[in-house]
């Protein structure tokens, strides 16, 4: 088994994924711009577990806890902060240029990535993408018309 690490774009539209269902994210985007950011530092995190557990002999890459938001910070009378309306913006577009199918595929290739983590199963991040797929799955072409049982 192999694993690698999400990139910082891929962690971000699951987290927007996951928040858009919660919050709904695309109408009042600059009040959950922290609750991507803490979903994604929370799935980036078990990426770097696994990757630790996998590689713990030859790790390659440090162990990051935050995500690299660097080209979203704005610097206003010798301060940084965090623009939401820059992030926000970002966000929707990830979540307009990506198919269902896309983004339920991103959302499994990071679940696999992260199942190398012994803590994996038990995670809040497990409950994270778990719950991305099951959203996805519900918005796949001919979801609702198919038979509930048969």
């Amino acid at each position: 088994m192999s694993c690698f690490i999400c990139s910082d774009k891929h962690i971000i539209l699951i987290s927007v994924i996951y928040t858009e269902e919660v919050y709904n994210f695309i109408k009042i985007p600059y009040k959950e711009a922290s609750d991507v950011v803490t979903m994604a530092n929370t799935l980036l995190l078990a990426n770097h577990n696994a990757y630790d557990e996998r590689y713990k002999d030859i790790r390659k890459f440090p162990t990051l806890e935050k995500i690299n938001l660097d080209k979203f910070i704005k610097f206003e009378k010798g301060k940084s902060y965090l623009d939401e309306w820059l992030f926000a913006e970002y966000c929707q577009l990830l979540l307009r240029n990506y198919s269902v199918v896309t983004k339920l595929k991103l959302c499994q290739c990071l679940d696999y990535q992260c199942s190398a983590w012994s803590g994996w199963r038990e995670s809040e991040a497990k409950r994270i993408l778990d719950e991305c797929i099951s959203k996805l799955l519900s918005q796949l072409e001919g979801y609702d018309e198919a038979p509930w049982w048969i």
